[in-house]
């Protein structure tokens, strides 16, 4: 290991590569603190990732002063940086119309979906995409989407139909929506030049050409950065890769170091653009080569598992060597015929580990998709075994938070004025239950069946509650109802009052009432994050769509409900700690994406073809708009079915690189929704379990489940 340390250190471009775990990034990390020691300032030194949730490990090994002092960005985060900033150089250079006269405005991916729905609305209504089996909010999305994918790949928007062209296998991109699809997003980017309202596929778009074009802006680049250090470069998409090619290869470039850090066996980002192939051409960049070989926290009976499995979902022979020697057994299978019952028993399971003295904190429950339904009922079932948890879900929609839930009835309700549909009783009695800590859910609902006038027309809409009947005040208690009037009077004195900017609203509202003693939010800082999270997203709906919406006599506060109610995907808020001692709930794709290491995983619903399945995209293909794509190849079946082995193979090796003691596999025969389960990664499990231990598995549960061990 030193002679390895020493080697990363010195070597002036190095291509660092090895599977997860196996020290790359403590490497990494070692050769910005040598830089640093010998003299050269943080600021010189571009520490490269492709999400900033990858830079975490190095914040908490070089400490969090010394890691800002870093240039820390992604190359998203530059591109808007430096389009940012050298805006009127770009407008000489730029194919598109944009206005000298206006400032750019960069949209977040909330707003870029406003601004899309705005524009395929009427369009829908004329016969767009009639017949496609997707919510609006998914339509938008993917439309979005073929716009990022060019842009990440290189692709003119000219050229977009014929990729389109080659991803036709269903009757929902039949004759016409190819064009349909061209037409819409051609559309959209004209609008927003129209606009100057830059969204992540146009910043990007517009950085490439601003770097070699405009040389003011290429020189003050390299003049501000002489070290780079690029961390999972194979999450990364294909322009990251050409951007870091053609700064080591510029004649006028300043770099004295670079360090490329790749991790095999991963690409868990691929339907986001990300392209390991692209990344690992950066080899032939660099000076010097290294190669881990193995991760030293991952048990070998593990290691072995995790090889035979592999090899099982792409239907290749095991040989007897796979067992990994012996040892102690860190794999169970668990199955159960019905889903609850599985339920229960990973509940169980995690209750008796942490019984044990294990800590819950070094625990991840792993799903192929996490429903809000299983969420609850797996966080309900911990907390009544006294276990706290949380969950990592950052691809939901606004709409489905709780505590959005509550911001939105509360908006709706102190802004009668808007003329928009009053909250339903259902979610005024679901404001009250989060909102005032003694009303449990009955209370609730009797207080709101008391007080809240929904047909009214004038006001807030909400009684004294002096004014309900003396049986109900009784039911609720006085202590809820004096709670209750704190809220209804600063909602009452808000709506007589002049209307403030929607994200003003909502930090007055949380500051001066949510937050206090007697409510819900009081000291709940889960919950304020969450408030946070929510001025933030308004507050750049505001910044970005304020100008244009001003011009056209429309309410933004009015428009940012509206959009959220239609249920946009959230733009991504990071959280900055996990809670202590709580056993983590996420998907399997946003645990990979975390990119860090649990001692015991739970990984529920294996039968599932979630685990290799992508979602339904008819309006797009992240694999055929790729730089990998041959544009003459036919988007077939047997490509789908090649790249759901490779997507089902890079997940399971992902997650068993990530796990330093044991893997608990859990199965249902029968889904939540009462289906068969037939999935790739259960018929893999039962060929790997029989060719390492010689257990005939049979994924059919005996009375109450059984067990492998």
């Amino acid at each position: 290991m030193p002679a390895t340390r020493a080697a990363v250190i010195k070597a002036p471009t190095l291509f660092l590569e090895g599977p997860a775990g196996a020290g790359k990034t403590t490497h990494a990390i070692a050769r910005i603190q040598s830089l640093i020691e010998s003299g050269v300032p943080p600021g010189a030194i571009l520490l490269l990732t492709p999400h900033r949730s990858y830079t975490r490990p190095y914040e908490e090994a070089i400490g969090q002063d010394t890691c800002y002092a870093l240039g820390q960005a992604t190359v998203g985060g530059l591109a808007r940086r430096y389009v940012s900033l050298f805006w009127p150089a770009i407008l000489p250079h730029s194919k598109y119309p944009f206005s000298a006269s206006i400032e750019p405005i960069f949209l977040t991916y909330e707003v870029a979906q406003y601004f899309m729905a705005r524009l395929v609305s009427p369009l829908v209504e004329q016969g767009y995409f009639a017949d496609l089996k997707l919510t609006r909010h998914r339509l938008y999305s993917q439309l979005l989407d073929n716009l990022n994918k060019c842009a990440v790949n290189d692709i003119s928007l000219d050229d977009l139909a014929t990729y389109l062209e080659a991803a036709r296998i269903s009757e929902e991109t039949a004759d016409g929506r190819v064009d349909e699809i061209s037409s819409t997003v051609a559309s959209y980017r004209t609008f927003c030049a129209q606009y100057n309202l830059i969204d992540f596929s146009l910043y990007l778009e517009l950085f490439k050409d601003l770097i070699r074009k405009v040389q003011p802006a290429r020189d003050y680049l390299f003049a501000q950065y002489q070290h780079v250090v690029y961390d999972n470069c194979e999450e990364d998409v294909p322009l990251a890769h050409d951007f870091v090619r053609y700064w080591m290869r510029h004649p006028d470039s300043r770099l004295q170091s670079v360090l490329v850090v790749y991790d095999q066996e991963a690409g868990f980002r691929k339907l986001l653009g990300a392209n390991p192939h692209s990344a690992y051409a950066l080899r032939q960049e660099c000076g010097d080569h290294l190669a881990l070989v193995e991760s030293p926290r991952v048990p070998a009976s593990l290691r072995a598992f995790g090889r035979g499995l592999v090899k099982a979902i792409a239907n290749a022979p095991i040989e007897g060597g796979e067992n990994g020697g012996g040892g102690k057994r860190r794999f169970h299978v668990y199955s159960d015929r019905l889903h609850h019952q599985m339920v229960q028993r990973v509940v169980a399971q995690v209750g008796h580990l942490v019984e044990s003295g294990r800590p819950p904190q070094e625990m991840a429950v792993i799903s192929p998709f996490l429903s809000d339904s299983f969420y609850h009922a797996l966080a309900n079932g911990l907390e009544r075994a006294g276990i706290s948890s949380y969950g990592h879900r950052p691809s939901r929609s606004l709409r489905d938070e709780p505590v959005t839930k509550v911001l939105l009835t509360l908006t709706l309700l102190a802004h009668p004025s808007w003329g928009m549909a009053r909250p339903s009783q259902e979610a005024v009695s679901h404001m009250f239950s989060m909102l005032l800590a003694e009303a449990d859910l009955v209370r609730s609902a009797v207080l709101a069946a008391a007080v809240y006038e929904r047909g009214r027309s004038e006001g807030i809409g909400l009684r004294r509650f002096e004014g309900a009947r003396a049986d109900r005040r009784d039911r609720v208690t006085y202590r809820v109802g004096e709670t209750y009037e704190k809220l209804r009077i600063w909602l009452e004195a808000y709506a007589s009052g002049d209307e403030l900017p929607i994200d003003h609203f909502l930090s007055r509202l949380f500051g001066e009432v949510l937050s206090q003693p007697g409510f819900g939010f009081y000291r709940d800082v889960r919950a304020g994050a969450q408030v946070g999270n929510a001025v933030e997203s308004a507050r750049n709906f505001r910044r970005a769509v304020g100008g244009v919406l001003e011009r056209e006599s429309e309410v933004v506060g009015k428009a940012y409900v509206e959009m959220v109610q239609e249920g946009v995907v959230s733009a991504f808020y990071r959280v900055e700690d996990d809670p202590p001692e709580a056993v983590l709930i996420a998907p399997a794709h946003t645990f990979l994406l975390r990119n860090r290491s649990y001692a015991h995983q739970f990984w529920l619903d294996v039968g599932s073809t979630a685990w290799h399945r992508r979602i339904h995209q008819p309006l797009t293909n992240p694999y055929v708009l790729s730089a990998d794509w041959n544009r003459r190849e036919q988007w077939s079946a047997a490509w789908e079915r090649r790249f759901e082995t490779e997507r089902l193979t890079c997940i399971v090796a992902g997650l068993i690189r990530r796990c330093t003691d044991s893997i608990h596999l859990y199965t249902s025969e029968l889904s939540a929704h009462g289906q068969e389960q037939t999935g790739d990664l259960l018929v893999a499990l039962g060929y790997a379990m029989r060719e390492l231990t010689g257990t005939d598995y049979v994924p059919l549960a005996e009375e109450g489940g059984r067990s492998d061990e």
